[in-house]
C-alpha cells in the first residue's frame, strides 16, 4: 500500500440477509525509512586515520535531505553505551542520493573492531527500527589499530674495534602513545635497552654481525630496524709482563715490584672486606638468601649531614631521622641502631607528619607489596626514565605517579623511595595535616593513592607545599582541585609490552621456583595485558594452591583476561560452588564490602575484623538468610594479607571487584542487595561502633599480661582506631587515650607508635609537654 491517506468501506450482512449501511474507515500510511548496503573506503584504519561512508537511504513520505539523521558507534560485541564523537560530516549528498559521514578515531580511541548504527526519522516521525531499538545496526564494521611507534632517527656505528665501546642511539615517537621500551640486540641476543644506549663491554668477535634495535609502544605495538656491523680485530700491544717476561734477568727488580703491588692489591680487597664484615661499608650488607632476601636498589649510598642552622629540637630531629635512615639502609644487619634508637626513645619522642622508616618491609607492608619486592623491581626503559627523573631532581619538586589500575603505580612510587633514600631520609605521610618542616631537612615525603585522603588533598590544596610525591589512578587524579594538579609534575606509567611481560613472567616464575614452559608465558602474557599486578596475584594463588608448574592449560582453566575480571572469577571460586553461594557466601561477601567501603585506608586490625564479622552474623542470616560459614570465610581471608596484626587486600582491584566494576562481574545483584541492606541502612556503620569496646577490652588485657608479644597487636588495633573514630568517639566508646598515648610513647620507634602519638598531639597537644612537634619547627 503506498504512502499517504486511504478509506476502508465495511459493512455488515444480518441474519435476515439484509445488508448495514457503509462505515468509512480513514487512515493514513507512512512507510519507515530503508537503508541500502553500505560502503566504505577502508575497513581496517589506524587511531587518527579517517575511514568515510556512504549508505543510500530511501522513504516514500519524505526527500531523503529532509531526514533528520543520527550516527553512531561502539565496540563490536561490547556492551558500552554507543558514543559519537569520532562521527563527523554527517549529510545527505544530493548528487549521490547518498548519506555520508566520516569515522576519525582520536589518539585515545581503543582498539578493536567497531560497528555502526544510523537512525533516520521521517517527517512523520516514523524512525528505522531494528527490534526494540531506535537504530539499525549496519553491517559494515571498521578495525581500528595501533600506530606503531617510529625509529626517526638513529646512530649505529658500522664498524668498530673488539673490544672497544659502543655508542647506539635512536630518536623515537609515537602518534597515539609512548614509546616505552627501546631493546638492542647483538646477533638476536638482547645487549641492553634505553634510546641512548652505550654497549661498554664489547666482546663481539672480529667478523660481520647484526645489530638489531625494537622500538616498543604502550600498547604492544613494535618497529624494528637492523644494522649490517663489522667489527674489527683490536691492535694487541705487547703488555708490561709480556715485556718483562722476555727478558726476566734484566728485569728482576721491576719484576719485583710488581708481585709487591699485588701483595697491596689483594691486602686492600682483603681490608675492604673485613670493614665491610664490622659494619663499616658504605652500603647495607645482604642477607645469605636463606629467607626473605631484601637486595639494596642499584646506587651510592652518600651522606646526609643534618643543615647547618639546625638548632635546638631541630638538631634532636636530624639526628633521629639520619638514625632512621641508617637503620632502613643497614636492614636486616641493624640491630645495633634499632637498640640505639629504643634507648634513646625518650629523647626522641616527636610528634610528626610523616615519618621516616627504619626498616624496607615497614613499606612494602604498609603498601601491600610483594615481600620480596627490594631489589627485584623490573624497570622497562620508560620506568627507568621516570625513576631517573624523580631521583635527579631537585627536593622543591612534587610528583605524581599516574596510572591505571595493575600498571604497578605503587611500586614504582616504592623504587622511587627505595632510591632516594641512598641519598637523604625520605618519609611517608602519617596525618591528614600536613606541614614545611620536612623542606627544611630537604626531605621528601610520599603518599600512596592520594585522591583516598580528602583531608590530605585538601591540605595540599591549601598550601604551597613542595617535595611530595605521591601516587594515583589516572581517572580519580582528574577528579581533584586542578589547583591541586597544577602544583605536581605528572608522570604516566604505561602498561608493559607484551616482550616485557614475558622476561617479568620468567623472572617472577623462576624466583618463587615455579616450572614454566614458553607456552605457558605466552599466553599468561597475553591474558595479564600489560599488568604486573596480574602476573603476581596468579603467582600468590599457585603458591597457595602449591601448583609447581605453570602451563597453559592451568591458565585458561583458572583465569581470564584482565586483572578485574581475574579477582572477580576467583572471589567467584571461593564464595560460590557452581552457581550457587556456599554455606556463608553472602555474609562473606558482606565482610568484604565492609573492609573495602567502610573502613579508611581498607585495612583493620585482624582482632577487630574477627570481631566484626562475627557480630555482622546474625543480620546477615536475618536479611541474606546466610550466616558466617567458618571455612568459607577462611578460604576467602587465606588471600587477603595480615602483616603485624593488620589485614587488607592485595590489591586495589579487589574494591573494584566489590563495587560492581569489570565486564564479567557475577556478584552485581547481591552487591545492590546487600548495599540496601547494611549501608543505606547505616548498619555497617553501627555495628563497626558496637564491637569498640570489647575488643578494646580483651586486647588491652592481653597487652597488660605480656606486653613484649602482644605491643604490636595493641598498636595495630589502636591504630585502626584512630584511623576510623574521632578521640571524642573513642572516649565515649570506652578506650582510654592516655593508656594509648603511654604505650605509644613506649614503643615510639615502632612507625604505628609514632603515628599514633602525631595524631593525638594535633588534638590534645598539650597533655605531653615532652614531645617535640615537628610542625613547630619551621622551613
Amino acid at each position: 500500500m503506498s504512502n499517504g491517506t486511504h478509506q476502508l468501506s465495511l459493512k455488515v450482512k444480518g441474519g435476515n440477509g439484509l445488508w448495514s449501511s457503509d462505515y468509512i474507515l480513514t487512515f493514513d500510511v507512512n512507510g519507515r525509512p530503508v537503508i541500502g548496503t553500505p560502503e566504505v573506503t577502508d575497513d581496517s584504519i589506524a587511531r587518527m586515520r579517517s575511514a568515510a561512508f556512504s549508505v543510500r537511504i530511501d522513504d516514500d513520505s519524505t526527500e531523503p535531505e529532509n531526514l533528520e539523521y543520527t550516527v553512531g558507534y561502539r565496540i563490536k560485541g561490547s556492551e558500552a553505551e554507543w558514543g559519537t564523537d569520532y562521527i563527523d560530516d554527517v549529510l545527505y549528498n544530493s548528487d549521490t542520493e547518498e548519506l555520508e559521514f566520516t569515522f576519525n578515531p582520536d589518539e585515545f580511541a581503543p582498539t578493536g573492531e567497531y560497528e555502526f548504527y544510523i537512525e533516520a526519522k521521517d517527517e512523520e516521525d516514523a524512525t528505522l527500527v531494528v527490534g526494540e531499538t531506535n537504530y539499525y545496526v549496519i553491517g559494515q564494521t571498521v578495525s581500528v589499530k595501533n600506530n606503531e611507534p617510529v625509529i626517526e632517527k638513529q646512530n649505529v656505528p658500522l664498524e668498530f674495534k673488539q673490544g672497544s665501546p659502543i655508542s647506539l642511539d635512536v630518536s623515537t615517537s609515537d602518534e597515539d602513545g609512548v614509546v616505552s621500551t627501546v631493546i638492542w640486540y647483538a646477533d638476536d641476543v638482547e645487549i641492553g635497552t634505553g634510546a641512548n644506549f652505550s654497549f661498554e663491554e664489547n666482546n663481539l668477535a672480529p667478523g660481520n654481525h647484526t645489530i638489531k634495535v625494537r622500538v616498543l609502544d604502550n600498547d604492544g605495538g613494535y618497529s624494528e630496524q637492523t644494522f649490517e656491523v663489522f667489527v674489527t680485530e683490536a691492535e694487541v700491544e705487547e703488555s708490561t709482563v709480556s715485556a718483562i717476561l722476555t727478558d726476566f734477568s734484566n728485569n728482576l727488580p721491576l719484576f719485583a715490584l710488581l708481585a709487591f703491588g699485588l701483595i697491596m692489591v689483594v691486602g686492600t680487597v682483603l681490608l675492604r672486606r673485613n670493614r665491610s664484615a664490622s659494619g663499616v661499608a658504605e652500603g647495607p650488607t645482604v642477607d645469605d638468601g636463606t629467607k626473605d632476601t631484601f637486595v639494596a636498589p642499584p646506587g651510592e649510598i652518600l651522606d646526609w649531614d643534618i643543615p647547618t642552622d639546625a638548632q635546638g629540637n631541630a638538631l634532636i630531629i636530624g639526628e633521629y631521622m639520619a638514625k632512621r635512615r641508617e637503620s632502613y639502609l643497614t636492614h636486616p644487619n641493624n640491630e645495633e641502631v634499632v637498640d640505639y634508637l629504643h634507648n634513646n626513645r625518650e629523647r626522641f619522642a616527636i610528634s610528626s607528619y610523616f615519618d621516616v622508616p627504619g626498616d624496607p618491609t615497614v613499606v612494602v607492608n604498609d603498601w601491600a607489596l610483594p615481600e620480596n619486592l627490594r631489589g627485584n623491581v623490573h624497570l622497562d626503559s620508560f620506568r627507568q626514565q621516570i625513576v631517573e627523573r624523580i631521583t635527579n631532581s631537585t627536593p622543591d619538586k612534587n610528583f605524581v605517579i599516574i596510572g591505571e589500575p595493575g600498571v604497578g603505580k605503587t611500586v614504582m612510587l616504592f623504587e622511587v623511595f627505595d632510591r632516594l633514600m641512598n641519598k637523604a631520609p625520605v618519609g611517608i605521610l602519617s596525618t591528614d595535616t600536613i606541614a614545611k618542616a620536612h623542606e627544611m631537612f630537604g626531605v621528601r615525603v610520599f603518599y600512596d593513592d592520594i585522591p583516598e585522603n580528602q583531608k590530605l588533598v585538601d591540605a595540599l590544596t591549601e598550601n604551597d607545599i613542595q617535595g611530595v610525591i605521591v601516587s594515583s589512578r589516572e581517572a580519580d587524579w582528574k577528579a581533584l582541585p586542578t589547583e591541586m594538579q597544577a602544583k605536581f609534575d605528572r608522570l604516566t606509567v604505561p602498561l608493559f609490552s607484551e616482550l616485557d611481560m614475558k622476561a617479568m613472567i620468567k623472572k617472577m616464575m623462576t624466583f618463587q621456583s615455579i616450572g614454566y614452559n614458553d607456552d605457558s608465558v605466552d599466553i599468561l602474557a597475553e591474558y595479564a595485558e600489560g599488568s604486573p599486578i596480574y602476573v603476581w596475584s596468579m603467582v600468590r594463588e599457585m603458591m597457595h594452591r602449591s601448583v609447581k608448574t605453570l602451563t597453559k592449560e592451568y591458565i585458561q582453566e583458572n583465569s581470564v583476561k584482565g586483572m578485574i575480571n581475574y579477582v572477580a572469577q576467583l572471589l567467584q571460586r571461593l564464595l560460590k560452588d557452581g552457581e550457587e553461594y556456599r554455606k556463608g557466601g553472602l555474609h562473606a561477601l558482606a565482610s568484604l564490602i565492609f573492609l573495602s567501603d567502610h573502613m579508611e585506608e581498607r585495612y583493620c586490625n585482624d582482632y577487630f575484623f574477627d570481631a566484626y564479622v562475627e557480630v555482622l552474623s546474625k543480620h546477615t542470616e536475618e536479611k541474606l538468610d546466610d550466616k558466617m560459614n567458618p571455612k568459607t570465610l577462611n578460604l576467602v581471608l587465606a588471600y587477603l594479607p595480615i602483616n603485624e596484626s593488620v589485614i587488607r587486600f592485595p590489591h586495589d582491584t579487589w574494591p573494584d571487584v566489590l563495587q560492581g566494576w569489570g565486564d564479567m562481574n557475577p556478584f552485581s545483584t547481591e552487591l545492590r542487595m546487600i548495599n540496601r541492606a547494611f549501608a543505606d541502612s547505616g548498619t555497617f556503620q553501627d555495628l563497626k561502633k558496637e564491637v569498640v569496646a570489647d575488643v578494646w577490652n580483651s586486647t588491652y588485657e592481653r597487652y597488660k599480661r605480656t606486653p613484649s608479644r602482644q605491643k604490636n597487636s595493641f598498636l595495630a588495633l589502636a591504630d585502626t582506631l584512630f584511623q576510623n573514630f574521632t578521640i571524642d568517639e573513642l572516649k565515649e566508646l570506652g578506650v582510654d587515650i592516655d593508656v594509648v598515648r603511654q604505650v605509644a610513647s613506649t614503643y615510639s620507634h615502632i612507625p604505628q607508635a609514632a603515628k599514633l602519638i602525631s595524631k593525638i598531639q594535633a588534638v590534645l597537644p598539650q597533655t605531653v609537654t615532652r614531645i617535640i612537634n615537628m610542625q613547630d619547627i619551621s622551613s
